[in-house]
């Protein structure tokens, strides 16, 4: 009885101190991040996450590379050998904007300001020219820029959009997930988008 006693009391330890096993692990926010968190008023309430599983992925392109999978709404973070870490995505409208190809991350951004094109602004007068970093903003937390005009990588204030076809082209995640691949890639991390 002393013994399975003591084997429950070990787990509930291991888990109330699992979250800050992972904050150490993970080394922490970066200044950024931190400034960001003061920065902003209000709390997001769609940090949830249900990515960053690691699977079986067979590909040509390499350790490194973020593959964009249209038709799946997934988006895979090559490990090489033969794995990824894999993630939901919302994806650019079937017939809207969804380029294929290659490219590169050119920019990081934590705290991201939104701007809308002149196309979006045609299309919805009613649109504000500009929204702020903050819980409201439709770039959420993180945003990754990337070489092709107005498609990012970014986080989102539509956490229900994940899994659908919605966007105007740009690739949207969880705030919580994009905040863990922004600390995997680099200004340079090479994206390849296929349907």
């Amino acid at each position: 009885m002393f013994k399975k006693s003591l084997g429950i009391f070990a787990f509930f330890v291991a888990v109330l101190a699992l979250p800050v096993f992972e904050a150490s692990a993970l080394g922490g926010r970066n200044a950024d991040e931190a400034a960001f968190s003061k920065s902003t008023s209000g709390g997001y309430g769609n940090l949830r996450g249900v990515g960053g599983r690691q699977v079986d992925f067979t590909n040509k392109y390499g350790k490194g590379t973020i593959v964009i999978q249209y038709k799946e709404k997934r988006l895979y973070y090559t490990l090489g050998n033969g794995k990824a870490i894999i993630y939901p995505i919302a994806v650019g409208k079937s017939y809207g904007r969804r380029v294929k190809g290659s490219t590169r991350i050119n920019r990081k951004v934590v705290g991201p300001t939104w701007r809308p094109t002149a196309s979006m602004l045609a299309a919805n007068p009613k649109l504000p020219s500009v929204i702020p970093p903050g819980p409201k903003n439709p770039l959420g937390t993180h945003a990754l820029y990337l070489g092709w005009q107005y498609i990012r990588i970014h986080g989102t204030a539509n956490p229900s959009s994940i899994g659908r076809a919605v966007s105007a082209g740009c690739i949207r995640m969880y705030n919580k997930d994009v905040a863990a691949l922004y600390k995997k890639v680099n200004v340079g991390t090479r994206v390849v988008a296929i349907e």
